[in-house]
């Protein structure tokens, strides 16, 4: 059975280009807004996730209850923040029967898919067109990394809490972080895909960031629909 996993998170990771990045601080730039058009109900995050963000999300969502939504969808896009704020939201938008998406020219990075992953329905936004075609637009950027711990550096690879370096740590804080975004992931994605978005998570040092192709979120059931745009 684990060698399943492993097989299914290489073809996942197959999909994936490199690129890296550092995140030393987080910007006070969150925004929050909802829209509502024909009964579509829209919440749009963006910015960077920090304790601001859960209480902005659950007025909007207030605000949009009082109205008959016919569809419900927190648009995000991010490059990441506080992994344990990311989950509270997630758990939020899963509670609440929202769909999450991440559309053309924006990025869901680090604790954003945390969020992402809590979607009722999980939409990645592609341009219909291809990448020779005039109107062609990029995907956007998913992106994954390990989380560390706050207060630290991310050139500081002992604050990273991969695999290979959580086993030579004895302090128990990293096994628990470890332990928790597993229980999280498999409680949204199910055991086969919570299992292959966690190992995407540890699998890469927290001064590296790994982004995945649409279709191999969608391959591995992290995202469930590609909603083809301009």
């Amino acid at each position: 059975m684990k060698k399943f996993y492993f097989l299914l998170w290489m073809s996942f990771l197959f999909l994936l280009n490199f690129d890296a990045m550092s995140q030393n601080t987080l910007d006070d730039n969150i925004k929050v807004t909802a829209k509502e058009n024909n009964g579509k109900c829209v919440i749009y995050v963006s910015g960077d996730i920090t304790a601001k963000i859960e209480p902005l999300i659950e007025k909007e969502m207030e605000t949009l209850s009082k109205i008959d939504c016919s569809e419900k969808i927190v648009n995000l896009n991010s490059r990441g923040g506080q992994g344990f704020v990311a989950e509270r939201v997630g758990r939020l938008i899963r509670l609440n029967d929202y769909k999450t998406q991440v559309s053309l020219g924006s990025m869901c990075s680090s604790a954003c898919g945390f969020i992402f992953i809590g979607g009722v329905e999980r939409i990645i936004e592609v341009s219909r067109y291809s990448p020779r075609h005039s109107e062609y637009k990029p995907p956007p950027q998913f992106g994954f990394h390990s989380p560390r711990i706050i207060g630290s550096e991310a050139i500081d690879l002992k604050s990273c809490i991969t695999a290979q370096e959580n086993s030579n740590l004895v302090d128990p804080k990293y096994e628990k972080v470890q332990l928790r975004v597993y229980n999280y992931a498999i409680q949204m994605l199910g055991k086969e895909s919570g299992i292959i978005f966690a190992q995407s998570v540890f699998q890469i040092k927290c001064a590296d960031m790994i982004f995945a192709s649409p279709q191999g979120l969608i391959d591995t059931k992290i995202a469930t629909t590609i909603l083809k745009t301009i």
